[in-house]
């Protein structure tokens, strides 16, 4: 990312893009707004499983490498603690005797194979030995070199913490209701406290992001 000093930036969302973004930005330089409509991580990004997997998709590989890479880089700095596994500790796939079950664990398998995670085919014998607490009728199993747990609400709220020690305003209970159009661009947004400018707005709201954008024009599919 390029230097942007004194760029005036506005960010729709507390999570974990929103954060993260929030922070590299200020760091960087520039003059970061983070909102937030209720505490950061409140949603998807404090609620899902803790578990850093790789992507199905080789186009989202390198994107996912320099992502890891950056948790990897603020683990030891990073205000809250943050629990990272150094490296994979397995993911298991298991299927049954159902034929569509079989088909989608191969099909995934495969999908991993090829954005490099090392995958080991297992029999049932093999399935119940990593997990003899499974169900006795599994067929097919696949053991994932992959898997890293951390703590996504620990994360997400390090990243916004750290944009606010690079100067970077973090508010919370902020709901953004529109965005502002000047001359057929984003120049601000209206919140419940009244409109911002910038010179640039990101939009990271999770589900309410095509709300956001629908009246500027933009339809996310």
């Amino acid at each position: 990312m390029a230097v942007v000093d004194g760029l005036e930036v506005i960010v729709v969302g507390g999570g974990i893009i929103g954060c993260a973004t929030a922070y590299e930005l200020a760091r960087r330089g520039a003059k970061v707004t983070l909102l937030e409509r209720s505490e950061l991580a409140a949603g998807a990004s404090g609620r899902n499983h803790g578990l850093l997997l790789s992507p199905l998709d080789p186009v989202m590989v390198p994107m996912a490498s320099e992502t890891a890479g950056a948790y990897d880089g603020i683990k030891d700095m990073a205000p809250i603690p943050l629990r990272l596994d150094p490296g994979p500790i397995g993911f298991l796939l298991a299927a049954g005797d159902d034929r569509a079950e079989q088909e989608a664990g191969r099909k995934e398998a495969e999908a991993a194979a090829t954005c490099g995670v090392a995958i080991e085919n297992l029999d049932p014998a093999g399935v119940r030995d990593l997990e003899p607490g499974l169900a006795k009728d599994l067929t097919d199993g696949w053991l994932l070199d992959d898997g890293r747990r951390l703590d996504p609400a620990a994360l997400t709220v390090s990243f916004a913490l750290m944009a606010r020690a690079h100067g970077a305003d973090v508010l919370t209970h902020v709901a953004t209701r529109a965005l502002v159009l000047s001359d057929d661009r984003v120049a601000g947004v209206i919140t419940d406290d009244g409109p911002l400018q910038a010179d640039t707005v990101i939009v990271t709201a999770g589900p309410w992001t095509a709300s956001l954008l629908r009246p500027v024009g933009i339809h996310l599919r």
